[in-house]
């Protein structure tokens, strides 16, 4: 599954995708934002965190990394 989503990924088209998720949902940022009133929210990072995961998956597919390559 790895070597398929990696060919997808890896496409003009697909480099743009990735390059949008990550900023989006802020794959190389931290979970915990401050919100309009300058608190931290629990469930906000962990929405966020979630997000991230899909996008962290993606991006570990792109480069061909998976536990199980079938």
């Amino acid at each position: 599954m790895a070597d398929h989503a990696a060919e997808c990924l890896n496409s003009k088209s697909g480099e743009r995708l990735m390059a949008f998720l990550v900023k989006e949902f802020g794959l190389m940022e931290r979970s915990f934002l401050l919100d309009q009133q300058g608190k931290v929210s629990p469930i906000n990072a962990a929405i966020r965190d979630g997000e991230r995961g899909v996008v962290g998956l993606l991006f570990k597919l792109k480069q061909q990394e998976t536990y199980n390559n079938e």
